[in-house]
Parts: C-alpha cells; structure tokens; sequence
C-alpha cells in the first residue's frame, strides 16, 4: 500500500503534464493557423480561423498550472502575463462583436 500512495501523486502529475502538453499544442496549431490566415488576406479581423478557444485555453490553462505546480517567479510571472493578455483579447473580441451586433 505505501508503494501506490507514492506512485499516485507521480501518475497524477504525468498525467496533468500530458493534458497541458496536448492544450499547448492545439493553441499553437490554431494560433499557426490564424497567422496563416492572416497572412493571406492580409487582415488581422477577415480570417475564417476563430480564436476564441485557443485564447480561452490560454486565459484558463495558466492559472492551473500555477496551482498545480510550483514553478520559479519567473515562469509564473510569464504564465500570468499570457494569462492576462488572452483575456483582455478575449474582451477586445466580445465588444467588437456586440458593437457588430448593434451597428
């Protein structure tokens, strides 16, 4: 018994480890995509890839991982700032999309 109350906590981390892994590489995937996009019709607004997702995963995701695992200040500090940054985007793009609505 004592041998798997050690090797739970291991399993647990390697499986958030693998949940975070696999968010890090569909924001990346999409953000890829948008850029492509972007580039193509030269227009940051006019593209057919949608952010919202991504940035949700980059507004929540952060914030987790700061709970689950103790990283030095400076990646926790870089962790907030991502955190920050996708949810003010994630703002920017609701009061642009309401002002569509209204307009």
């Amino acid at each position: 018994m004592p041998q798997m109350q050690r090797i739970v906590p291991h399993l647990t981390m390697f499986f958030y480890a693998v949940g975070y892994l696999i968010v890090a590489v569909f924001v990346c995937t999409e953000f890829y995509k948008y850029v492509a996009a972007t580039v193509e019709t030269r227009s940051i607004f006019h593209t057919r890839v949608r952010m919202t997702a991504p940035l949700a995963a980059l507004c929540v995701v952060p914030g987790m991982v700061l709970r689950q695992f103790d990283v030095p200040k400076s990646v926790a500090f870089g962790l907030e700032t991502v955190s920050v940054l996708a949810m003010l985007t994630l703002m920017v793009l609701g009061l642009r999309r309401i002002a569509d609505l209204f307009s």
